[in-house]
């Protein structure tokens, strides 16, 4: 079963878990400000921060796809 979301909030994080999800959350930003949020996909995030699609669902358990 999975984890609820606040049982994933209160999880501590490592330092290098901590510094992933920052740089997921840094390449995310830049992205959106070039391309606008409507051009931007989880791919483009996943490439620019340098993670696996494993590592981007574990510190966003809650990311959708939209279909376009």
């Amino acid at each position: 079963m999975a984890e609820s979301v606040a049982v994933r909030q209160k999880r501590r994080l490592t330092a290098r878990g901590a510094m992933t999800r920052s740089r997921i959350v840094q390449a995310a930003a830049e992205l959106v400000h070039v391309k606008g949020v409507n051009a931007v996909t989880l791919d483009d995030v996943r490439a620019a921060g340098g993670t696996s699609k494993s590592q981007l669902y574990d510190h966003f358990a809650d990311v959708r796809r939209v279909p376009p």
